[in-house]
Protein backbone atom coordinates (compact mmCIF):
# COMPACT_ATOMS: atom_id res chain seq x y z
CA UNK A 1 0.00 0.00 0.00
CA UNK A 2 2.74 2.22 1.05
CA UNK A 3 4.76 1.14 -2.51
CA UNK A 4 1.41 1.90 -4.19
CA UNK A 5 1.11 5.72 -2.49
CA UNK A 6 4.94 6.27 -3.35
CA UNK A 7 4.49 5.31 -7.42
CA UNK A 8 1.77 7.57 -7.09
CA UNK A 9 3.42 10.58 -5.61
CA UNK A 10 6.39 9.99 -7.47
CA UNK A 11 4.33 10.01 -11.12
CA UNK A 12 2.48 13.26 -10.31
CA UNK A 13 5.79 14.59 -9.75
CA UNK A 14 7.18 13.36 -12.69
CA UNK A 15 4.08 14.86 -14.58
CA UNK A 16 4.78 17.66 -13.08
CA UNK A 17 8.38 18.32 -13.98
CA UNK A 18 7.82 17.60 -17.34
CA UNK A 19 5.21 19.96 -17.76
CA UNK A 20 7.18 22.62 -16.72
CA UNK A 21 9.94 21.50 -18.88
CA UNK A 22 8.10 21.65 -21.71
CA UNK A 23 6.30 24.96 -21.31
CA UNK A 24 9.50 26.75 -20.55
CA UNK A 25 11.41 24.96 -23.69
CA UNK A 26 8.01 25.75 -26.39
CA UNK A 27 7.35 28.97 -24.60
CA UNK A 28 7.34 31.73 -27.16
CA UNK A 29 9.78 34.37 -25.39
CA UNK A 30 10.70 35.75 -28.46
CA UNK A 31 6.78 36.91 -29.82
CA UNK A 32 6.45 37.99 -25.92
CA UNK A 33 9.28 39.97 -25.32
CA UNK A 34 8.46 41.95 -28.66
CA UNK A 35 4.73 42.10 -27.41
CA UNK A 36 5.70 43.19 -24.00
CA UNK A 37 8.06 46.23 -25.76
CA UNK A 38 5.18 47.03 -27.64
CA UNK A 39 2.58 47.19 -25.14
CA UNK A 40 5.01 49.83 -23.31
CA UNK A 41 5.63 51.88 -26.27
CA UNK A 42 1.65 52.24 -26.72
CA UNK A 43 0.66 53.01 -23.08
CA UNK A 44 3.35 55.76 -23.30
CA UNK A 45 2.10 57.44 -26.92
CA UNK A 46 5.93 57.27 -27.68
CA UNK A 47 6.73 59.86 -25.58
CA UNK A 48 9.49 57.52 -23.78
CA UNK A 49 11.91 55.71 -24.96
CA UNK A 50 13.28 52.43 -23.89
CA UNK A 51 16.17 50.84 -25.01
CA UNK A 52 16.87 47.27 -23.71
CA UNK A 53 20.24 45.01 -23.95
CA UNK A 54 17.85 41.82 -23.35
CA UNK A 55 14.56 40.54 -21.28
CA UNK A 56 13.86 37.36 -19.78
CA UNK A 57 10.29 36.63 -18.84
CA UNK A 58 9.78 34.04 -16.51
CA UNK A 59 6.67 31.75 -16.63
CA UNK A 60 5.98 32.25 -12.52
CA UNK A 61 6.09 36.14 -12.66
CA UNK A 62 8.32 38.10 -13.35
CA UNK A 63 10.50 40.13 -15.99
CA UNK A 64 13.76 41.11 -16.25
CA UNK A 65 15.61 44.38 -18.23
CA UNK A 66 19.17 43.54 -18.70
CA UNK A 67 21.06 47.32 -19.65
CA UNK A 68 17.46 48.86 -19.50
CA UNK A 69 17.25 52.92 -20.09
CA UNK A 70 14.54 54.86 -20.35
CA UNK A 71 14.76 58.52 -21.80
CA UNK A 72 12.44 61.00 -22.75
CA UNK A 73 12.39 63.28 -26.04
CA UNK A 74 14.36 63.01 -29.01
CA UNK A 75 17.72 64.61 -30.06
CA UNK A 76 19.25 67.26 -28.04
CA UNK A 77 16.34 67.66 -25.83
CA UNK A 78 16.60 63.77 -24.50
CA UNK A 79 16.81 63.14 -21.02
CA UNK A 80 17.71 60.13 -19.46
CA UNK A 81 15.38 59.15 -16.59
CA UNK A 82 16.33 55.66 -15.68
CA UNK A 83 19.79 53.75 -16.76
CA UNK A 84 20.22 50.03 -14.82
CA UNK A 85 22.06 46.75 -15.58
CA UNK A 86 19.27 45.11 -14.40
CA UNK A 87 15.18 45.67 -13.96
CA UNK A 88 13.39 42.96 -11.93
CA UNK A 89 9.34 43.13 -11.78
CA UNK A 90 8.05 40.29 -10.20
CA UNK A 91 4.15 39.51 -9.33
CA UNK A 92 1.98 36.82 -9.12
CA UNK A 93 0.90 34.91 -12.09
CA UNK A 94 -2.90 34.22 -10.88
CA UNK A 95 -3.25 38.41 -11.18
CA UNK A 96 -2.07 39.31 -14.43
CA UNK A 97 -6.11 39.56 -15.65
CA UNK A 98 -5.98 42.57 -12.80
CA UNK A 99 -2.43 44.09 -13.16
CA UNK A 100 -3.93 46.84 -14.96
CA UNK A 101 -6.99 47.74 -12.76
CA UNK A 102 -5.22 46.63 -9.84
CA UNK A 103 -1.04 46.59 -9.64
CA UNK A 104 0.59 44.50 -7.18
CA UNK A 105 4.54 44.78 -7.86
CA UNK A 106 7.46 44.12 -6.42
CA UNK A 107 10.57 45.87 -8.34
CA UNK A 108 14.03 45.65 -7.73
CA UNK A 109 16.93 48.13 -9.64
CA UNK A 110 20.45 47.23 -9.62
CA UNK A 111 22.34 50.59 -9.67
CA UNK A 112 25.74 51.28 -11.09
CA UNK A 113 26.44 50.38 -7.71
CA UNK A 114 24.21 49.43 -4.81
CA UNK A 115 20.42 48.77 -5.19
CA UNK A 116 16.79 49.86 -4.47
CA UNK A 117 14.30 47.52 -4.36
CA UNK A 118 10.54 47.53 -2.76
CA UNK A 119 6.86 46.72 -3.90
CA UNK A 120 3.96 49.17 -5.63
CA UNK A 121 0.25 48.34 -5.28
CA UNK A 122 -2.51 49.90 -5.98
CA UNK A 123 -6.81 49.57 -5.17
CA UNK A 124 -8.80 52.93 -6.37
CA UNK A 125 -7.64 55.48 -4.83
CA UNK A 126 -5.33 53.95 -2.20
CA UNK A 127 -2.10 53.44 -3.37
CA UNK A 128 1.17 51.34 -1.32
CA UNK A 129 5.01 52.00 -1.91
CA UNK A 130 7.61 50.70 0.12
CA UNK A 131 11.38 51.38 -1.24
CA UNK A 132 14.65 50.12 0.22
CA UNK A 133 17.65 51.97 -0.72
CA UNK A 134 21.10 50.70 -0.29
CA UNK A 135 23.99 53.44 -1.40
CA UNK A 136 22.01 54.40 -4.97
CA UNK A 137 23.42 56.73 -7.01
CA UNK A 138 20.85 59.63 -7.13
CA UNK A 139 22.04 60.07 -11.55
CA UNK A 140 20.57 56.60 -12.31
CA UNK A 141 17.12 58.03 -11.29
CA UNK A 142 17.51 60.52 -14.06
CA UNK A 143 13.74 61.24 -13.36
CA UNK A 144 14.81 62.78 -10.26
CA UNK A 145 17.28 65.81 -11.90
CA UNK A 146 14.56 66.10 -14.66
CA UNK A 147 12.13 66.74 -12.00
CA UNK A 148 14.36 69.28 -10.51
CA UNK A 149 15.76 70.44 -13.76
CA UNK A 150 19.43 69.99 -12.42
CA UNK A 151 22.04 67.49 -12.38
CA UNK A 152 22.26 65.67 -9.27
CA UNK A 153 25.13 63.01 -8.55
CA UNK A 154 25.74 61.49 -4.66
CA UNK A 155 23.65 58.58 -3.40
CA UNK A 156 20.21 57.33 -1.42
CA UNK A 157 20.30 55.48 1.41
CA UNK A 158 17.25 54.15 3.90
CA UNK A 159 13.89 53.61 3.93
CA UNK A 160 10.49 54.93 2.10
CA UNK A 161 7.23 53.23 3.31
CA UNK A 162 3.74 55.22 2.12
CA UNK A 163 -0.31 54.41 2.14
CA UNK A 164 -1.90 57.47 0.62
CA UNK A 165 -5.32 57.76 -0.04
CA UNK A 166 -6.70 59.97 -2.30
CA UNK A 167 -10.43 59.93 -1.07
CA UNK A 168 -10.08 59.17 2.45
CA UNK A 169 -6.74 61.70 3.80
CA UNK A 170 -7.55 59.89 7.26
CA UNK A 171 -5.99 56.85 6.08
CA UNK A 172 -3.08 57.99 5.27
CA UNK A 173 0.27 56.73 6.93
CA UNK A 174 3.73 56.09 6.64
CA UNK A 175 7.24 57.21 6.69
CA UNK A 176 10.27 58.77 5.46
CA UNK A 177 13.69 58.32 6.74
CA UNK A 178 16.48 58.71 3.82
CA UNK A 179 19.94 59.49 3.76
CA UNK A 180 22.29 61.77 1.61
CA UNK A 181 25.07 60.42 0.66
CA UNK A 182 27.76 63.59 -0.82
CA UNK A 183 25.19 64.63 -3.20
CA UNK A 184 26.42 67.47 -5.25
CA UNK A 185 24.38 69.69 -7.15
CA UNK A 186 26.34 70.56 -10.85
CA UNK A 187 26.93 74.07 -12.19
CA UNK A 188 24.23 75.24 -13.97
CA UNK A 189 22.48 79.17 -15.38
CA UNK A 190 19.35 80.51 -13.88
CA UNK A 191 17.06 83.22 -15.18
CA UNK A 192 16.28 85.35 -12.92
CA UNK A 193 14.11 87.21 -15.82
CA UNK A 194 12.44 84.76 -18.20
CA UNK A 195 12.24 86.89 -20.44
CA UNK A 196 15.28 87.99 -20.51
CA UNK A 197 17.42 84.62 -20.49
CA UNK A 198 20.76 85.83 -21.95
CA UNK A 199 20.93 88.21 -18.63
CA UNK A 200 20.94 84.60 -16.42
CA UNK A 201 23.16 83.72 -13.60
CA UNK A 202 25.66 81.33 -13.02
CA UNK A 203 25.54 79.17 -10.52
CA UNK A 204 28.82 77.38 -9.59
CA UNK A 205 29.31 73.47 -9.02
CA UNK A 206 27.82 73.29 -5.16
CA UNK A 207 28.63 70.14 -2.62
CA UNK A 208 25.45 70.10 -0.93
CA UNK A 209 26.36 66.96 1.71
CA UNK A 210 29.04 65.43 2.90
CA UNK A 211 29.30 61.89 3.62
CA UNK A 212 27.43 61.57 6.92
CA UNK A 213 24.50 63.62 8.73
CA UNK A 214 22.12 64.62 6.00
CA UNK A 215 19.00 63.73 5.23
CA UNK A 216 15.24 63.51 5.13
CA UNK A 217 12.88 62.50 7.81
CA UNK A 218 9.12 62.70 7.81
CA UNK A 219 6.11 60.72 9.03
CA UNK A 220 2.45 60.94 7.26
CA UNK A 221 -0.59 61.56 9.71
CA UNK A 222 -3.71 61.43 7.54
CA UNK A 223 -3.47 64.87 5.38
CA UNK A 224 0.28 66.12 6.26
CA UNK A 225 3.58 64.96 5.94
CA UNK A 226 5.08 66.11 9.28
CA UNK A 227 8.92 66.67 8.27
CA UNK A 228 11.11 66.35 11.39
CA UNK A 229 14.17 67.27 9.44
CA UNK A 230 15.91 68.04 6.11
CA UNK A 231 18.89 68.15 7.42
CA UNK A 232 22.13 69.55 4.34
CA UNK A 233 25.28 69.50 6.37
CA UNK A 234 29.17 68.53 5.46
CA UNK A 235 29.44 70.21 2.05
CA UNK A 236 29.36 74.07 1.13
CA UNK A 237 25.31 74.47 2.52
CA UNK A 238 24.36 73.88 5.87
CA UNK A 239 20.93 73.85 5.97
CA UNK A 240 17.82 72.71 8.15
CA UNK A 241 14.25 72.75 7.83
CA UNK A 242 11.43 71.55 9.12
CA UNK A 243 7.49 71.37 8.83
CA UNK A 244 4.72 69.70 7.15
CA UNK A 245 3.32 69.09 3.70
CA UNK A 246 -0.39 69.41 2.96
CA UNK A 247 -1.26 66.21 0.97
CA UNK A 248 -4.42 68.01 -0.52
CA UNK A 249 -4.79 68.21 -4.53
CA UNK A 250 -5.36 66.81 -7.68
CA UNK A 251 -1.51 66.34 -8.54
CA UNK A 252 1.52 66.20 -6.34
CA UNK A 253 2.40 69.64 -7.27
CA UNK A 254 -0.57 71.35 -5.56
CA UNK A 255 0.61 70.02 -1.95
CA UNK A 256 0.84 73.11 0.42
CA UNK A 257 4.46 74.03 2.12
CA UNK A 258 4.66 74.91 5.58
CA UNK A 259 8.47 74.47 6.16
CA UNK A 260 11.03 76.36 8.24
CA UNK A 261 14.63 76.75 9.51
CA UNK A 262 17.58 78.14 8.16
CA UNK A 263 21.05 78.21 6.11
CA UNK A 264 25.00 79.19 5.99
CA UNK A 265 27.64 79.11 3.42
CA UNK A 266 31.11 78.73 3.22
CA UNK A 267 33.08 81.48 2.41
CA UNK A 268 34.26 79.83 -0.76
CA UNK A 269 30.57 79.68 -1.99
CA UNK A 270 29.58 82.79 -0.88
CA UNK A 271 32.24 84.60 -2.81
CA UNK A 272 30.52 82.46 -6.11
CA UNK A 273 27.36 84.00 -5.34
CA UNK A 274 27.58 87.44 -5.99
CA UNK A 275 24.15 88.24 -6.00
CA UNK A 276 23.83 87.22 -2.26
CA UNK A 277 24.71 90.88 -1.50
CA UNK A 278 20.78 91.50 -2.11
CA UNK A 279 20.12 89.28 1.32
CA UNK A 280 23.15 89.97 3.03
CA UNK A 281 20.82 92.12 5.63
CA UNK A 282 18.82 89.07 6.32
CA UNK A 283 21.72 87.21 8.32
CA UNK A 284 21.56 86.86 11.62
CA UNK A 285 24.48 87.31 14.66
CA UNK A 286 25.33 83.72 13.98
CA UNK A 287 25.27 83.98 10.03
CA UNK A 288 22.63 82.30 9.59
CA UNK A 289 19.64 83.02 7.08
CA UNK A 290 16.54 82.35 8.52
CA UNK A 291 14.52 80.51 5.79
CA UNK A 292 10.86 80.04 4.92
CA UNK A 293 8.93 77.91 2.44
CA UNK A 294 5.10 78.29 1.68
CA UNK A 295 2.72 77.54 -1.08
CA UNK A 296 2.24 75.01 -3.67
CA UNK A 297 5.15 72.54 -4.08
CA UNK A 298 5.15 73.34 -7.88
CA UNK A 299 5.54 77.12 -7.64
CA UNK A 300 6.62 77.91 -3.66
CA UNK A 301 7.07 81.63 -2.15
CA UNK A 302 10.61 81.18 -0.49
CA UNK A 303 11.65 83.94 2.03
CA UNK A 304 15.17 84.68 3.25
CA UNK A 305 14.36 86.51 6.54
CA UNK A 306 11.80 89.51 5.13
CA UNK A 307 13.01 89.44 1.63
CA UNK A 308 11.09 87.31 -1.17
CA UNK A 309 13.13 85.71 -3.58
CA UNK A 310 11.73 86.65 -6.76
CA UNK A 311 11.34 83.01 -8.36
Amino acid sequence: MKSAKFRMVLYVAAGIFFFVFWLVWVFPTDALKSRILTEIENQTQGRYKFDVGSLDIGILGSITFNDLKVSEGVGDTEKTLLKTPKLKLSFSPLALGSLAKKPDIDFYIKGSKGQLEGNYHQDGDEFDLTASFKQFPIADLGMISAKAKIDLTGSLDGDIDLRLNKADTNKNEGSIDLRLIDLTMASTRVALDPTAPDQAMEIPQIKLTGAKDSGIKGEVKKENLEISAIDLKGGDLDLNLSGRVVLQGAKASDYRLALQGGFSLTEALAKALPILFIIEQQKNPQGVYPLNMTGRLGKPSIRVGTFNLPI
